[in-house]
């Protein structure tokens, strides 16, 4: 339970809700998009342009 207020407290513009039934497998997530697409987020990253 709680809130999530866009734009505060830092503007932000954008946000994610993960959820799942154990930690496990948030984590195996995590591990497995790092692992599989590792290229894509390296070119995303670098990019990207400039974050404010």
């Amino acid at each position: 339970m709680g809130t999530c207020d866009v734009s505060r407290p830092t503007g932000a513009t954008h946000w994610i809700g993960l959820t799942g039934t154990k930690t496990d497998g948030l984590l195996l997530m995590h591990k497995n998009f790092q692992e599989k697409h590792i290229k894509d987020i390296t070119e995303y990253f670098q990019s990207r342009g400039e974050v404010i």
